[in-house]
C-alpha cells in the first residue's frame, strides 16, 4: 500500500475484524 508510516494491518483489523491480512496484499 502507498500509505507509508501507516500500520495498515491494524487499520484493516479495525475496519475488517477477522479478515486475514494475507488477502490484503
Amino acid at each position: 500500500m502507498g500509505a507509508a508510516g501507516w500500520n495498515y494491518q491494524e487499520i484493516i483489523k479495525h475496519f475488517y475484524p477477522g479478515v486475514e491480512i494475507e488477502k490484503i496484499n
